[in-house]
Protein backbone atom coordinates (compact mmCIF):
# COMPACT_ATOMS: atom_id res chain seq x y z
CA UNK A 1 0.00 0.00 0.00
CA UNK A 2 1.52 3.71 -1.15
CA UNK A 3 2.27 5.93 1.89
CA UNK A 4 2.45 10.01 1.13
CA UNK A 5 5.21 11.03 3.28
CA UNK A 6 4.20 14.44 2.84
CA UNK A 7 3.44 14.88 6.45
CA UNK A 8 6.78 13.45 7.72
CA UNK A 9 8.89 16.00 5.66
CA UNK A 10 5.75 18.64 6.57
CA UNK A 11 7.86 21.27 8.52
CA UNK A 12 11.15 21.27 6.46
CA UNK A 13 8.77 21.44 3.04
CA UNK A 14 6.60 24.20 4.14
CA UNK A 15 9.62 26.60 6.40
CA UNK A 16 12.81 27.41 6.07
CA UNK A 17 14.78 30.30 6.24
CA UNK A 18 18.21 31.13 4.53
CA UNK A 19 20.16 34.26 6.02
CA UNK A 20 23.04 35.68 3.40
CA UNK A 21 26.09 37.08 4.20
CA UNK A 22 29.29 38.36 2.34
CA UNK A 23 31.75 40.87 1.32
CA UNK A 24 30.82 43.65 -1.33
CA UNK A 25 30.71 42.57 -4.61
CA UNK A 26 31.08 38.62 -4.00
CA UNK A 27 27.22 37.82 -5.25
CA UNK A 28 24.93 38.04 -1.86
CA UNK A 29 22.39 39.60 -4.48
CA UNK A 30 22.71 37.26 -7.15
CA UNK A 31 22.13 34.38 -4.71
CA UNK A 32 19.08 36.07 -3.19
CA UNK A 33 17.55 36.68 -6.64
CA UNK A 34 18.43 32.71 -7.84
CA UNK A 35 16.19 32.23 -4.57
CA UNK A 36 13.72 34.52 -5.16
CA UNK A 37 12.97 33.04 -8.96
CA UNK A 38 10.27 30.02 -9.90
CA UNK A 39 12.28 26.93 -11.20
CA UNK A 40 11.78 27.47 -14.91
CA UNK A 41 13.01 31.51 -14.46
CA UNK A 42 16.33 30.09 -13.24
CA UNK A 43 16.64 27.93 -16.39
CA UNK A 44 19.10 25.47 -14.58
CA UNK A 45 21.52 23.40 -16.20
CA UNK A 46 19.97 20.34 -17.51
CA UNK A 47 22.37 17.07 -16.70
CA UNK A 48 23.93 15.12 -18.99
CA UNK A 49 22.43 11.67 -20.40
CA UNK A 50 26.17 9.93 -21.30
CA UNK A 51 29.64 9.33 -20.31
CA UNK A 52 28.46 10.37 -16.46
CA UNK A 53 30.54 11.01 -13.56
CA UNK A 54 29.55 10.08 -10.05
CA UNK A 55 29.03 14.23 -9.71
CA UNK A 56 26.98 14.06 -12.59
CA UNK A 57 25.16 11.69 -10.88
CA UNK A 58 24.58 13.48 -8.22
CA UNK A 59 23.35 16.41 -10.00
CA UNK A 60 20.88 14.47 -12.25
CA UNK A 61 18.87 13.04 -8.38
CA UNK A 62 19.25 16.58 -7.57
CA UNK A 63 17.73 18.27 -10.51
CA UNK A 64 15.25 15.79 -10.88
CA UNK A 65 13.96 16.32 -7.01
CA UNK A 66 14.01 20.04 -7.29
CA UNK A 67 12.42 20.54 -10.50
CA UNK A 68 8.96 18.69 -8.56
CA UNK A 69 9.63 20.42 -5.40
CA UNK A 70 11.66 23.78 -5.94
CA UNK A 71 10.69 26.42 -3.48
CA UNK A 72 10.41 30.05 -4.41
CA UNK A 73 11.88 32.42 -1.45
CA UNK A 74 10.39 35.43 -0.41
CA UNK A 75 13.19 37.79 0.40
CA UNK A 76 13.79 40.49 3.17
CA UNK A 77 16.14 43.29 1.89
CA UNK A 78 18.14 43.87 5.45
CA UNK A 79 18.24 47.69 3.95
CA UNK A 80 14.46 47.43 3.29
CA UNK A 81 13.96 46.85 7.09
CA UNK A 82 16.24 49.40 8.17
CA UNK A 83 14.47 52.19 5.78
CA UNK A 84 11.27 50.50 7.41
CA UNK A 85 12.45 51.87 10.62
CA UNK A 86 12.95 55.19 9.31
CA UNK A 87 9.36 55.64 8.32
CA UNK A 88 8.76 55.34 12.20
CA UNK A 89 10.41 59.06 12.58
CA UNK A 90 9.86 62.73 10.62
CA UNK A 91 11.90 64.04 8.39
CA UNK A 92 13.36 66.43 10.83
CA UNK A 93 15.15 64.45 12.91
CA UNK A 94 16.66 62.67 9.66
CA UNK A 95 17.64 66.13 8.80
CA UNK A 96 19.10 66.77 11.75
CA UNK A 97 21.22 63.68 11.56
CA UNK A 98 22.30 63.87 8.26
CA UNK A 99 23.57 67.67 8.58
CA UNK A 100 25.38 65.97 12.30
CA UNK A 101 27.15 63.53 9.64
CA UNK A 102 27.94 65.84 7.00
CA UNK A 103 26.70 63.22 4.17
CA UNK A 104 26.81 64.81 0.66
CA UNK A 105 23.55 64.14 0.06
CA UNK A 106 23.28 67.25 2.66
CA UNK A 107 22.46 69.29 -0.72
CA UNK A 108 19.78 67.78 -1.67
CA UNK A 109 17.38 67.29 1.28
CA UNK A 110 14.47 68.78 -0.27
CA UNK A 111 14.56 65.32 -2.91
CA UNK A 112 14.63 63.44 -0.05
CA UNK A 113 12.11 65.39 2.06
CA UNK A 114 9.90 65.25 -1.00
CA UNK A 115 10.33 61.17 -1.30
CA UNK A 116 9.36 61.08 2.40
CA UNK A 117 6.59 62.94 2.51
CA UNK A 118 4.85 61.12 -0.91
CA UNK A 119 4.60 57.76 1.60
CA UNK A 120 4.12 59.39 4.33
CA UNK A 121 0.58 57.07 4.67
CA UNK A 122 2.65 54.27 5.32
CA UNK A 123 4.70 56.39 8.13
CA UNK A 124 1.06 56.60 9.99
CA UNK A 125 0.32 52.83 9.13
CA UNK A 126 3.75 51.90 10.94
CA UNK A 127 3.16 54.56 13.85
CA UNK A 128 -0.55 53.42 14.52
CA UNK A 129 0.89 49.74 14.34
CA UNK A 130 2.75 50.53 17.10
CA UNK A 131 4.85 47.00 17.15
CA UNK A 132 8.18 47.95 15.16
CA UNK A 133 10.31 48.26 18.55
CA UNK A 134 8.27 45.87 20.91
CA UNK A 135 7.53 42.01 21.04
CA UNK A 136 3.89 41.25 20.75
CA UNK A 137 1.63 38.59 20.22
CA UNK A 138 -1.50 39.95 18.90
CA UNK A 139 -1.56 37.82 14.91
CA UNK A 140 -3.63 40.49 13.63
CA UNK A 141 -0.85 42.98 13.98
CA UNK A 142 1.88 40.93 13.29
CA UNK A 143 -0.17 40.26 9.87
CA UNK A 144 -0.32 43.54 9.13
CA UNK A 145 2.80 44.45 9.41
CA UNK A 146 4.02 41.62 6.88
CA UNK A 147 1.53 43.41 4.74
CA UNK A 148 2.91 46.47 4.61
CA UNK A 149 6.71 45.35 4.61
CA UNK A 150 5.76 43.04 1.56
CA UNK A 151 3.24 46.09 -0.08
CA UNK A 152 3.70 47.22 -3.37
CA UNK A 153 3.74 50.77 -1.80
CA UNK A 154 6.35 50.10 0.86
CA UNK A 155 8.44 48.94 -2.07
CA UNK A 156 7.76 52.07 -4.21
CA UNK A 157 9.40 53.97 -1.46
CA UNK A 158 12.68 51.68 -1.19
CA UNK A 159 13.51 51.99 -4.89
CA UNK A 160 12.64 55.65 -4.82
CA UNK A 161 14.64 56.85 -1.78
CA UNK A 162 17.53 53.97 -2.18
CA UNK A 163 17.41 54.45 -5.98
CA UNK A 164 17.98 58.11 -5.49
CA UNK A 165 21.28 57.66 -3.11
CA UNK A 166 22.65 54.82 -5.04
CA UNK A 167 22.80 56.93 -8.37
CA UNK A 168 23.75 60.15 -6.97
CA UNK A 169 25.57 59.39 -3.61
CA UNK A 170 26.53 55.94 -3.96
CA UNK A 171 29.91 56.34 -0.91
CA UNK A 172 27.02 58.37 1.57
CA UNK A 173 24.37 55.91 0.85
CA UNK A 174 26.79 52.78 2.22
CA UNK A 175 28.27 55.13 5.03
CA UNK A 176 24.42 56.27 5.89
CA UNK A 177 23.10 52.56 5.56
CA UNK A 178 26.35 51.59 7.79
CA UNK A 179 25.32 54.58 10.61
CA UNK A 180 22.20 54.06 11.20
CA UNK A 181 22.11 49.87 11.22
CA UNK A 182 24.70 50.57 14.32
CA UNK A 183 23.06 53.30 15.96
CA UNK A 184 19.63 50.32 15.84
CA UNK A 185 21.74 48.04 17.36
CA UNK A 186 22.92 50.39 19.95
CA UNK A 187 19.95 52.31 21.03
CA UNK A 188 17.06 51.33 19.38
CA UNK A 189 17.05 54.68 17.25
CA UNK A 190 18.21 55.06 13.67
CA UNK A 191 18.96 58.70 14.84
CA UNK A 192 21.01 57.90 18.23
CA UNK A 193 24.48 56.36 18.61
CA UNK A 194 24.90 56.60 22.29
CA UNK A 195 25.26 53.54 23.76
CA UNK A 196 22.59 52.95 26.25
CA UNK A 197 22.95 49.11 26.93
CA UNK A 198 22.89 45.86 25.45
CA UNK A 199 19.35 45.35 25.08
CA UNK A 200 19.17 46.69 21.85
CA UNK A 201 21.66 44.48 20.08
CA UNK A 202 18.33 42.59 18.35
CA UNK A 203 16.50 45.75 17.20
CA UNK A 204 16.39 45.02 13.60
CA UNK A 205 16.85 41.08 13.71
CA UNK A 206 13.71 41.53 16.06
CA UNK A 207 11.94 42.91 13.38
CA UNK A 208 12.87 40.56 10.77
CA UNK A 209 11.46 37.89 13.18
CA UNK A 210 7.87 40.07 13.55
CA UNK A 211 7.67 40.10 9.41
CA UNK A 212 8.61 36.20 9.51
CA UNK A 213 5.93 35.46 11.70
CA UNK A 214 3.10 38.01 10.09
CA UNK A 215 3.87 36.15 6.87
CA UNK A 216 3.90 32.59 8.21
CA UNK A 217 0.36 33.54 9.58
CA UNK A 218 -1.21 33.83 6.33
CA UNK A 219 0.90 31.83 4.12
CA UNK A 220 0.50 28.16 4.13
CA UNK A 221 4.45 27.65 2.93
CA UNK A 222 6.93 30.04 4.52
CA UNK A 223 10.58 30.07 2.64
CA UNK A 224 12.37 33.59 3.59
CA UNK A 225 15.65 34.38 2.26
CA UNK A 226 17.13 37.56 4.28
CA UNK A 227 20.03 39.19 2.22
CA UNK A 228 22.26 40.52 3.66
CA UNK A 229 23.12 39.81 7.70
CA UNK A 230 26.58 41.71 8.51
CA UNK A 231 26.56 41.24 12.07
CA UNK A 232 27.37 38.29 13.89
CA UNK A 233 25.35 38.53 16.99
CA UNK A 234 22.31 39.12 14.13
CA UNK A 235 22.87 35.70 13.30
CA UNK A 236 23.24 33.96 15.94
CA UNK A 237 19.79 35.15 16.96
CA UNK A 238 18.30 33.54 13.99
CA UNK A 239 20.37 30.25 14.87
CA UNK A 240 18.93 30.37 18.05
CA UNK A 241 15.42 30.95 17.48
CA UNK A 242 14.45 28.61 14.34
CA UNK A 243 16.24 25.01 13.43
CA UNK A 244 15.26 25.72 9.54
CA UNK A 245 17.90 28.22 9.64
CA UNK A 246 20.76 28.20 7.30
CA UNK A 247 23.47 30.78 7.38
CA UNK A 248 25.00 30.65 3.25
CA UNK A 249 28.18 33.01 3.13
CA UNK A 250 28.88 33.85 -0.80
CA UNK A 251 32.71 34.59 -1.76
CA UNK A 252 34.19 35.41 -5.31
CA UNK A 253 37.57 35.38 -6.25
CA UNK A 254 37.22 38.45 -8.27
CA UNK A 255 34.92 40.38 -6.43
CA UNK A 256 36.56 43.90 -7.78
CA UNK A 257 35.56 42.88 -11.54
CA UNK A 258 32.26 42.30 -10.43
CA UNK A 259 32.08 45.48 -8.45
CA UNK A 260 33.26 47.57 -11.54
CA UNK A 261 30.65 45.31 -13.96
CA UNK A 262 28.16 46.62 -11.58
CA UNK A 263 29.34 50.49 -11.33
CA UNK A 264 29.86 51.21 -14.70
CA UNK A 265 33.43 50.65 -14.20
CA UNK A 266 33.83 53.44 -12.10
CA UNK A 267 36.83 52.75 -10.68
CA UNK A 268 37.81 55.41 -8.44
CA UNK A 269 33.90 54.54 -6.71
CA UNK A 270 34.80 50.50 -6.19
CA UNK A 271 37.93 51.53 -4.33
CA UNK A 272 36.01 53.71 -2.28
CA UNK A 273 33.81 51.01 -1.84
CA UNK A 274 36.85 48.26 -1.55
CA UNK A 275 38.17 50.56 1.73
CA UNK A 276 34.48 50.58 3.05
CA UNK A 277 34.25 47.10 2.59
CA UNK A 278 37.50 46.04 4.35
CA UNK A 279 36.57 48.22 7.53
CA UNK A 280 33.05 46.34 7.78
CA UNK A 281 34.90 42.94 7.13
CA UNK A 282 37.32 43.41 10.38
CA UNK A 283 35.07 45.61 12.04
CA UNK A 284 37.18 48.51 12.52
CA UNK A 285 36.19 52.29 11.28
CA UNK A 286 38.89 54.66 11.22
CA UNK A 287 36.37 57.69 11.28
CA UNK A 288 34.42 56.00 14.08
CA UNK A 289 35.50 55.45 17.86
CA UNK A 290 35.39 51.88 17.44
CA UNK A 291 36.77 49.59 20.15
CA UNK A 292 37.43 46.27 19.86
CA UNK A 293 34.88 43.94 20.80
CA UNK A 294 31.84 46.42 20.53
CA UNK A 295 28.83 44.39 19.79
CA UNK A 296 26.79 46.70 17.51
CA UNK A 297 28.99 46.47 14.76
CA UNK A 298 29.50 45.19 10.89
CA UNK A 299 32.06 42.10 11.31
CA UNK A 300 31.43 40.31 8.08
CA UNK A 301 34.86 38.36 8.97
CA UNK A 302 32.70 36.55 11.96
CA UNK A 303 29.56 36.44 10.12
CA UNK A 304 31.12 34.34 7.32
CA UNK A 305 33.22 32.43 9.90
CA UNK A 306 29.79 31.32 11.57
CA UNK A 307 27.92 30.24 8.45
CA UNK A 308 27.01 26.93 7.29
CA UNK A 309 26.98 26.45 3.78
CA UNK A 310 29.54 28.22 1.56
CA UNK A 311 28.45 28.92 -1.83
CA UNK A 312 31.87 30.14 -4.69
CA UNK A 313 30.86 32.53 -7.21
CA UNK A 314 33.29 31.08 -9.12
CA UNK A 315 33.83 28.93 -11.81
CA UNK A 316 33.59 25.34 -11.00
CA UNK A 317 36.80 23.61 -10.59
CA UNK A 318 36.77 21.90 -13.53
CA UNK A 319 36.86 24.64 -15.65
CA UNK A 320 39.21 26.74 -14.02
CA UNK A 321 42.26 27.55 -15.72
CA UNK A 322 45.79 28.78 -14.72
CA UNK A 323 45.55 32.23 -16.84
CA UNK A 324 42.64 34.21 -16.20
CA UNK A 325 39.92 33.78 -18.63
CA UNK A 326 37.73 37.17 -20.08
CA UNK A 327 35.52 38.77 -17.50
CA UNK A 328 32.52 37.80 -19.54
CA UNK A 329 32.90 34.11 -19.72
CA UNK A 330 33.61 34.06 -15.85
CA UNK A 331 31.02 35.43 -15.42
CA UNK A 332 28.88 33.31 -17.03
CA UNK A 333 30.17 30.36 -15.51
CA UNK A 334 30.18 31.62 -12.66
CA UNK A 335 26.46 32.25 -11.69
CA UNK A 336 25.76 28.78 -13.63
CA UNK A 337 27.70 27.50 -10.75
CA UNK A 338 25.90 29.48 -8.09
CA UNK A 339 22.73 27.87 -9.30
CA UNK A 340 24.08 24.48 -9.69
CA UNK A 341 25.01 24.92 -5.83
CA UNK A 342 21.41 26.51 -4.79
CA UNK A 343 19.73 23.76 -6.34
CA UNK A 344 21.69 21.46 -4.35
CA UNK A 345 21.41 22.79 -1.38
CA UNK A 346 17.38 23.73 -0.84
CA UNK A 347 16.54 20.46 -2.25
CA UNK A 348 18.86 18.90 0.56
CA UNK A 349 16.93 21.52 2.72
CA UNK A 350 13.91 20.10 1.65
CA UNK A 351 14.82 16.31 1.54
CA UNK A 352 17.88 15.50 3.56
CA UNK A 353 20.61 12.72 2.81
CA UNK A 354 19.12 13.07 -1.35
CA UNK A 355 23.19 12.70 -1.93
CA UNK A 356 26.17 12.20 0.17
CA UNK A 357 28.71 15.31 0.71
CA UNK A 358 31.19 15.66 -1.52
CA UNK A 359 35.38 14.76 -0.95
CA UNK A 360 36.09 18.72 0.10
CA UNK A 361 32.65 18.81 2.19
CA UNK A 362 33.98 15.90 4.23
CA UNK A 363 37.73 17.13 4.42
CA UNK A 364 36.45 20.63 5.62
CA UNK A 365 34.12 19.07 7.79
CA UNK A 366 37.13 17.94 10.20
CA UNK A 367 38.84 20.79 9.82
CA UNK A 368 35.50 22.77 11.37
CA UNK A 369 35.31 20.35 14.31
CA UNK A 370 39.17 20.25 14.73
CA UNK A 371 38.93 23.93 15.21
CA UNK A 372 36.70 23.64 18.28
CA UNK A 373 39.98 21.72 20.18
CA UNK A 374 42.01 25.28 20.25
CA UNK A 375 42.72 27.14 22.93
CA UNK A 376 42.99 30.29 21.51
CA UNK A 377 40.83 33.18 22.95
CA UNK A 378 40.87 35.02 19.71
CA UNK A 379 40.12 33.08 16.76
CA UNK A 380 39.64 29.52 16.31
CA UNK A 381 40.93 27.41 13.15
CA UNK A 382 41.38 23.99 11.76
CA UNK A 383 43.22 22.32 9.46
CA UNK A 384 43.45 18.82 7.76
CA UNK A 385 45.99 17.49 5.05
CA UNK A 386 44.81 14.74 2.49
CA UNK A 387 46.64 12.77 0.10
CA UNK A 388 45.75 13.47 -3.70
CA UNK A 389 42.66 10.85 -2.84
CA UNK A 390 41.44 12.88 -0.20
CA UNK A 391 42.48 10.57 2.21
CA UNK A 392 43.01 12.38 5.58
CA UNK A 393 46.73 12.39 7.41
CA UNK A 394 46.37 14.47 9.72
CA UNK A 395 44.31 17.26 11.51
CA UNK A 396 45.70 19.97 13.42
CA UNK A 397 44.04 22.97 15.15
CA UNK A 398 45.47 26.38 16.17
CA UNK A 399 46.97 25.95 19.81
CA UNK A 400 50.11 26.15 22.25
CA UNK A 401 52.70 23.47 22.06
CA UNK A 402 52.34 20.78 24.27
CA UNK A 403 53.39 20.82 27.73
CA UNK A 404 52.19 24.44 27.84
CA UNK A 405 49.15 25.67 28.76
CA UNK A 406 46.11 26.71 26.38
CA UNK A 407 45.50 30.71 26.98
CA UNK A 408 41.51 29.75 27.72
CA UNK A 409 42.83 27.79 30.93
CA UNK A 410 45.17 30.73 32.10
CA UNK A 411 43.90 34.12 33.51
CA UNK A 412 45.19 37.41 34.81
CA UNK A 413 44.25 36.62 38.42
CA UNK A 414 46.69 33.79 38.60
CA UNK A 415 48.86 35.36 37.02
CA UNK A 416 49.00 38.73 39.28
CA UNK A 417 48.91 36.31 42.63
CA UNK A 418 51.23 33.66 41.95
CA UNK A 419 48.95 31.13 41.53
CA UNK A 420 49.85 27.89 39.09
CA UNK A 421 53.31 29.17 38.28
CA UNK A 422 53.71 26.46 36.09
CA UNK A 423 50.85 27.74 33.51
CA UNK A 424 52.96 30.94 33.15
CA UNK A 425 56.64 31.33 31.80
CA UNK A 426 59.73 32.98 33.37
CA UNK A 427 59.08 36.43 31.35
CA UNK A 428 55.35 36.79 32.13
CA UNK A 429 55.90 36.26 35.88
CA UNK A 430 59.17 38.05 36.54
CA UNK A 431 58.44 41.43 38.62
CA UNK A 432 61.03 44.49 37.97
CA UNK A 433 60.67 48.20 38.81
CA UNK A 434 60.61 48.64 35.25
CA UNK A 435 56.99 49.35 34.65
CA UNK A 436 57.23 48.35 30.74
CA UNK A 437 57.92 44.44 31.93
CA UNK A 438 55.28 42.46 30.97
CA UNK A 439 54.07 41.69 34.17
CA UNK A 440 53.63 45.59 35.06
CA UNK A 441 51.74 46.09 32.04
CA UNK A 442 49.46 43.68 32.45
CA UNK A 443 49.13 44.97 36.65
CA UNK A 444 48.64 48.01 35.46
CA UNK A 445 46.24 47.88 32.82
CA UNK A 446 43.33 45.57 35.07
CA UNK A 447 44.73 48.28 38.17
CA UNK A 448 41.49 49.08 38.96
CA UNK A 449 39.44 46.25 37.09
CA UNK A 450 37.30 43.71 39.61
CA UNK A 451 37.22 40.64 38.01
CA UNK A 452 33.98 39.38 39.50
CA UNK A 453 32.50 41.43 36.87
CA UNK A 454 33.05 38.73 34.56
CA UNK A 455 30.18 37.13 36.30
CA UNK A 456 32.33 33.51 36.32
CA UNK A 457 34.49 33.54 33.19
CA UNK A 458 37.77 32.69 34.06
CA UNK A 459 39.43 36.18 32.92
CA UNK A 460 41.74 35.23 30.26
CA UNK A 461 44.19 37.35 28.55
CA UNK A 462 46.07 37.14 25.15
CA UNK A 463 50.14 37.57 25.51
CA UNK A 464 50.33 38.83 21.68
CA UNK A 465 48.18 41.67 22.43
CA UNK A 466 50.26 42.88 25.33
CA UNK A 467 53.33 42.15 24.09
CA UNK A 468 52.32 44.05 20.88
CA UNK A 469 51.76 46.97 23.79
CA UNK A 470 55.39 46.78 25.22
CA UNK A 471 56.96 47.00 21.51
CA UNK A 472 54.78 49.19 20.08
CA UNK A 473 54.14 47.01 16.84
CA UNK A 474 51.61 45.06 15.83
CA UNK A 475 53.87 41.53 15.21
CA UNK A 476 52.00 38.03 14.93
CA UNK A 477 55.45 36.03 15.80
CA UNK A 478 54.18 36.94 19.76
CA UNK A 479 51.50 34.58 19.48
CA UNK A 480 51.49 31.15 21.71
CA UNK A 481 49.99 29.19 19.20
CA UNK A 482 51.26 27.00 16.79
CA UNK A 483 48.94 27.81 13.53
CA UNK A 484 46.29 25.39 12.43
CA UNK A 485 47.64 24.14 9.05
CA UNK A 486 51.73 23.98 10.78
CA UNK A 487 49.90 22.06 13.55
CA UNK A 488 48.81 19.23 10.65
CA UNK A 489 52.18 19.49 9.16
CA UNK A 490 53.69 18.84 12.55
CA UNK A 491 51.66 15.65 13.06
CA UNK A 492 52.48 13.80 10.16
CA UNK A 493 56.59 13.76 11.13
CA UNK A 494 55.49 13.47 14.65
CA UNK A 495 54.05 9.99 14.00
CA UNK A 496 55.55 8.61 11.20
CA UNK A 497 56.23 10.34 7.98
CA UNK A 498 54.59 10.19 4.67
CA UNK A 499 54.98 11.96 1.00
CA UNK A 500 52.34 14.44 0.92
CA UNK A 501 53.37 15.52 -2.89
CA UNK A 502 49.63 16.51 -4.76
CA UNK A 503 48.54 16.61 -1.47
CA UNK A 504 45.95 18.87 -0.82
CA UNK A 505 45.31 21.43 2.20
CA UNK A 506 41.71 22.60 4.00
CA UNK A 507 41.88 24.88 6.52
CA UNK A 508 39.27 27.58 7.90
CA UNK A 509 41.42 30.32 7.26
CA UNK A 510 43.71 30.21 4.82
CA UNK A 511 48.16 29.72 5.68
CA UNK A 512 50.00 32.69 6.59
CA UNK A 513 53.28 33.68 5.29
CA UNK A 514 55.36 30.65 7.30
CA UNK A 515 52.82 28.15 7.09
CA UNK A 516 52.00 28.73 2.86
CA UNK A 517 56.04 28.08 2.71
CA UNK A 518 55.63 24.72 4.61
CA UNK A 519 52.96 24.01 2.17
CA UNK A 520 54.64 25.12 -0.92
CA UNK A 521 58.12 22.48 0.60
CA UNK A 522 55.68 19.73 1.01
CA UNK A 523 54.67 19.81 -2.56
CA UNK A 524 50.66 20.46 -2.09
CA UNK A 525 48.90 20.60 -4.78
CA UNK A 526 45.43 22.10 -3.69
CA UNK A 527 44.77 24.43 -0.78
CA UNK A 528 41.02 25.11 0.37
CA UNK A 529 40.00 27.74 2.41
CA UNK A 530 37.00 29.77 3.99
CA UNK A 531 38.55 32.73 5.06
CA UNK A 532 41.64 34.62 3.64
CA UNK A 533 44.13 35.44 5.51
CA UNK A 534 45.54 39.21 6.00
CA UNK A 535 48.69 39.12 4.73
CA UNK A 536 50.61 38.61 1.17
CA UNK A 537 50.82 34.78 1.17
CA UNK A 538 48.49 34.48 -1.70
CA UNK A 539 50.11 37.19 -3.99
CA UNK A 540 53.92 36.39 -2.64
CA UNK A 541 54.36 33.34 -1.30
CA UNK A 542 51.86 31.29 -3.66
CA UNK A 543 52.66 32.58 -6.41
CA UNK A 544 55.75 32.86 -8.09
CA UNK A 545 58.01 29.99 -9.18
CA UNK A 546 56.62 26.78 -10.74
CA UNK A 547 54.73 23.73 -9.20
CA UNK A 548 52.38 26.48 -8.08
CA UNK A 549 49.22 25.78 -5.75
CA UNK A 550 46.02 26.29 -6.86
CA UNK A 551 44.14 28.64 -3.93
CA UNK A 552 40.68 27.45 -4.27
CA UNK A 553 37.58 29.23 -1.93
CA UNK A 554 35.46 26.28 -0.47
CA UNK A 555 32.12 25.84 -1.77
CA UNK A 556 29.77 23.38 0.34
CA UNK A 557 28.04 23.09 3.62
CA UNK A 558 29.96 22.18 6.97
CA UNK A 559 29.11 22.35 10.77
CA UNK A 560 25.76 21.54 11.83
CA UNK A 561 24.74 22.15 8.42
CA UNK A 562 26.48 19.14 7.36
CA UNK A 563 24.73 16.71 9.43
CA UNK A 564 21.32 18.22 8.75
CA UNK A 565 21.15 18.51 5.36
CA UNK A 566 23.22 14.87 4.55
CA UNK A 567 21.77 12.88 7.86
CA UNK A 568 18.56 11.06 6.45
CA UNK A 569 15.06 11.53 8.07
CA UNK A 570 14.93 7.65 7.53
CA UNK A 571 16.52 5.00 5.35
CA UNK A 572 16.07 5.51 1.77
CA UNK A 573 15.09 2.09 1.56
CA UNK A 574 12.33 2.19 3.88
CA UNK A 575 11.42 5.36 2.31
CA UNK A 576 11.19 4.08 -1.24
CA UNK A 577 9.20 1.24 0.14
CA UNK A 578 6.52 3.66 1.90
CA UNK A 579 5.86 5.91 -1.40
CA UNK A 580 5.62 2.67 -3.92
CA UNK A 581 4.03 0.61 -1.73
CA UNK A 582 6.52 -2.53 -3.13
CA UNK A 583 8.92 -4.55 -1.35
CA UNK A 584 10.78 -7.29 -3.15
CA UNK A 585 9.65 -10.62 -1.80
CA UNK A 586 10.74 -14.80 -1.79
CA UNK A 587 8.16 -16.64 -3.88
Amino acid sequence: MKKNLKKIFSLRDSFSIIGLTGRKGAGVTLVSNVLSKSFEENQFYKPKSKELKNTDRKYEVLYDFAKRNWKTYKVINYKNVIFFHLLKYNFTEFSNFTKFHQYDFLINLKQLGLILNKYSTISIDIIGLGIINQAISDRNKLKKLSKIFFSDEFNSFVYEIDGYLKNNFPKDRIKFLQDVSNNLRKSGNPYEDELNSESHIFTIAELINRIIKGYKISHKETHIVINSLRNSLEIMFFKERYSAFYMFAVNSDRRKELLLDKNGNNEQLVNEIFEMDQEEYLGKYKDKQIRFGDFYIQDVQNCIQISDVFISNNQPLSQMSTKTQKFSKFKEESEQNVRIQLLRYTSLIIHPGLVTPSHQERCMQFAVIAKNNSGCISRKVGAVVTDEYFSIKAVGWNDVPKGTVPCNLRSVDKLINGDDVLAYSPYEITKKKDESNFFSTVKNFYSEFDSSICDGLNHSYCFKDFQNIIEGEKNQIYTRSLHAEENAMLQISKYGGQPLKNGMLFTTASPCELCSKKARQLEIKDIYYIDPYPGIAHKHILSDGDSIPRLILFAGAVGRAYSKLYESIMSYKDELVLVTGKTPKKK
